[in-house]
């Protein structure tokens, strides 16, 4: 995920107050340690893994992630989810809406790497390299 993106989303949590806290789940710890060194006062970020994810929620004001229904009833405090995909149909969407709580996606992220697939597969189907690979397996 581009760091301007995550950056940008926050600068925008202090407005909910001070000080927040936010959990980033799978991201690499490269990115994870630039997203805290660029995070503004005030604002921790902080990876977690799954064993973790329930008890670590308790505390944490935004989610880099993803999270279901059962763990958002872990997140009294939790004000903002950004998912690191493009789709957001998989996320408690009613539950988040009656709480308040802000979903952001990564769609604009992703539209040229969806574009770019979408094209690779238009001419894989035009050039027939399902059936060359068939006949590649059959020598």
């Amino acid at each position: 995920m581009p760091r301007f993106l995550l950056g940008f989303c926050l600068i925008l949590l202090p407005a909910w107050g001070q000080p927040k806290r936010v959990l980033v789940q799978n991201l690499p710890a490269a990115e994870v340690r630039e997203l805290q060194q660029t995070a503004p006062s005030g604002v921790t970020v902080a990876p977690v893994g799954p064993s973790g994810m329930r008890a670590e929620l308790a505390t944490a004001d935004g989610l880099i992630g993803g999270l279901n229904a059962a763990l958002l009833d872990s997140a009294p405090r939790l004000k903002w989810v950004q998912t690191l995909s493009a789709g957001v149909e998989n996320m408690p969407l009613a539950v988040m809406r009656a709480r308040g709580i802000t979903l952001t996606n990564a769609k604009i992220v992703m539209g040229p790497n969806i574009a770019d697939h979408a094209m690779a597969l238009l001419l894989g189907l035009t050039r027939k390299l399902n059936l060359a690979q068939d006949d590649k397996k059959k020598q």
